[in-house]
């Protein structure tokens, strides 16, 4: 985000035009037929640009090249925008990865991950990485660009990065709280939960990964036998009903000494009972065990 000091650097239109990639004729044309009056001042000369101006504009560009139209992207605030040019700039920066997975390379596809994890610090791998790109890639198949086939693969690929992460995770001290993580009964998709035991092993938590589609049950059994601190589960195709029955069961029977964070698009529908914790994404889970560990 740019401080307020952009503020106190005009630019000319020709020079916002280059900062922006667009054109003079463009922003002109813009200007007329949506008036841009939420970030153009009337204190400015006529076609006189803060860097802030030039920063936007350059951000309406990203996104629009990105399928957005012109006339649903003019009256966001300065927040929305920024976090919509993020998402963009991370699905840009996976499309080839994408594309490798579409024509079938997958090799390259395995040694472009690679070499992302390589490159990357873990927290930044599993936010800017895995998470993007596997919604990418769920988005592509539903859309039927991408097959059952490359959507497994790149699970694959994905959970065998992670599983050997969380192998090499310096292991904390036996008295630091543990974590369980897993999956409920019905639900195969485990890489959310698999993602939420490294962040726990990397935040100092001890950690039990359990893999996918266990019983609540089997569940709380763990959670009590282990002195459990925290149960998590990750959940993204499980039918409404079963979600809210396997809700209602681990309130039931795991311990009352444990936090039961559920994150995953199939959670949001709901209003979580006491102790159960609903998380929207992987940073909301990051700050939860820095929270719970202090």
């Amino acid at each position: 985000m740019l401080t307020e000091d952009v503020d106190q650097t005009l630019l000319n239109l020709a020079d916002t035009a280059r900062h922006a990639g667009l054109s003079s004729r463009q922003i002109r044309v813009w200007e007329e037929r949506y008036g841009l009056t939420d970030f153009i001042s009337a204190k400015l000369k006529p076609h006189t640009y803060t860097l802030r101006h030039a920063e936007r504009l350059r951000s309406l560009k990203l996104c629009i090249d990105a399928g957005y139209r012109i006339s649903t992207l003019v009256g966001l605030d300065a927040k929305d925008l920024h976090s919509m040019t993020q998402d963009v700039v991370l699905r840009n920066a996976l499309r080839p990865g994408v594309e490798l997975l579409r024509v079938g390379r997958f090799a390259d596809f395995a040694l472009w991950l690679a070499d992302r994890r390589r490159v990357q610090e873990m927290e930044d791998f599993i936010f800017t990485t895995v998470s993007p790109l596997m919604n990418l890639v769920g988005a592509l198949w539903a859309e039927g660009r991408l097959s059952v086939a490359d959507e497994h693969f790149a699970s694959m690929q994905i959970k065998k990065l992670l599983l050997d992460s969380l192998d090499l995770c310096e292991a904390p001290c036996s008295s630091a709280p543990l974590i369980i993580a897993t999956t409920p009964e019905g639900e195969a998709h485990e890489i959310g939960a698999l993602c939420a035991a490294v962040l726990a092993r990397q935040a100092g938590w001890n950690v039990l990964y359990l893999g996918p589609n266990l019983s609540v049950m089997e569940i709380a059994h763990a959670a009590e036998r282990h002195g459990a601190r925290c149960v998590c589960l990750s959940s993204i195709s499980l039918a409404y009903r079963a979600f809210e029955k396997i809700l209602a069961g681990l309130h039931a029977t795991v311990p009352a000494h444990a936090d039961i964070v559920i994150g995953g698009p199939v959670s949001q529908p709901f209003v979580a009972p006491e102790r159960i914790i609903l998380l929207q994404d992987m940073r909301d889970f990051s700050a939860y065990l820095s929270r719970r560990i202090a």
